[in-house]
């Protein structure tokens, strides 16, 4: 089901059957670009932090019973895009499939939908704590059921100690488990605190590094092995700032090179430039490099069999190569244009 609907637009004619304090807390609470708490909200209206959440309530009643065929299909809408989800998921990864799911709306109408989720008589919102993220199902839904099948996941994933493909695992997994979907799985995962998806949609334990990175030079190689190529080492500081384990903090390029220089999984290829050492890449210096092609050769080579060689490992200019090959301490002229290693 397609929808052509502004829901920002809807809202507003509903938000007309309120009170002027009913409309003044879901604007600050919902509408605003920067959502209010509880307590902030209930500081300026001078009503405690469980009045606000009462008249928050309240108006969210309010707005389910004023229904029109524009809102009706709205909220149709939201439930068959949730059950299309397997009936449960994280807040934030059911909002970002509504925004694709209806061209990609704008912020404002993003923030009327949030509205119209909370206020929705067939869904139920599972409020952030120690064990869930924000999310929301389906009435429907036996969230009890689900807790204890996300348990069983999560002690299933820690005895594989690696992260795996999340269709690999519902297919592996025993017949309770295959009881849900996947899709479902998938949503169980993403409202869990302790379990995480990576960038290759493998699942794991938020604690593993190849999960959710925390030191500094893990974020460099998940971000390495993201992008998969190499990077100079400003790039990577900017991509780790702009990435989901950035936490908006500053990442100093000085801090990124540190960890380049110091790790034995990153291989310098070029001014700036690292890559995996996973990837084929050897440490060293370009003379080391090239020592190490004549090695695997066996032979004399020629400087352009040299140079493409040494080019698949640094990002260096040909003449930088030649260079090296001057180094008659490691390497000796034996025909024109050709080198072998000095024995």
């Amino acid at each position: 089901m397609k929808i052509s609907l502004k829901p920002l637009a809807v809202l507003e004619k509903k938000l007309a059957k309120l009170n002027d304090k009913e409309k003044v807390v879901l604007v600050k609470r919902f509408l605003n670009e920067s959502a209010e708490t509880l307590e902030s909200v209930g500081r300026e209206l001078g009503v405690t932090r469980e009045r606000v959440r009462q008249i928050e309530k309240s108006a969210l009643k309010k707005l389910n019973k004023a229904n029109t065929s524009s809102s009706a299909k709205i909220n149709e809408f939201i439930i068959e895009t949730l059950d299309s989800l397997g009936g449960i998921a994280s807040f934030d990864k059911f909002l970002e499939k509504l925004k694709v799911e209806l061209n990609d709306l704008g912020p404002e109408d993003l923030r009327a939908l949030t509205v119209f989720i909370k206020a929705h008589p067939k869904l139920k919102n599972l409020r952030q704590d120690g064990n869930f993220k924000a999310g929301v199902f389906l009435d429907s839904f036996d969230l009890k059921k689900g807790e204890e099948i996300l348990r069983k996941i999560t002690e299933k994933v820690k005895e594989k100690t690696i992260p795996q493909k999340l269709e690999a695992f519902w297919r592996n997994a025993d017949d309770e488990l295959r009881e849900i979907s996947e899709k479902t799985l998938r949503g169980l995962i993403e409202i869990s605190h302790d379990l995480g998806f990576n960038f290759k949609d493998e699942i794991g334990l938020n604690v593993w590094a190849s999960i959710k990175p925390k030191r500094i030079r893990d974020k460099v190689y998940y971000t390495l092995q993201r992008e998969g190529q190499p990077l100079h080492f400003r790039q990577i500081a900017a991509l780790i700032e702009g990435s989901e384990f950035g936490h908006g903090r500053k990442v100093f390029e000085r801090t990124v090179h540190n960890e380049l220089i110091s790790d034995d999984r990153f291989v310098l290829i070029g001014r700036g430039i690292y890559a995996l050492k996973e990837w084929g890449y050897q440490r060293g210096t370009v003379a080391d490099v090239i020592e190490g092609v004549l090695k695997e050769a066996d032979r004399p080579m020629t400087t352009a069999e040299i140079a493409a060689a040494v080019l698949q490992q640094r990002d260096v200019k040909k003449s930088t190569i030649f260079v090296n090959l001057q180094n008659k301490n490691k390497f000796i002229k034996t025909d024109k244009a050709t080198y072998a290693l000095k024995k």
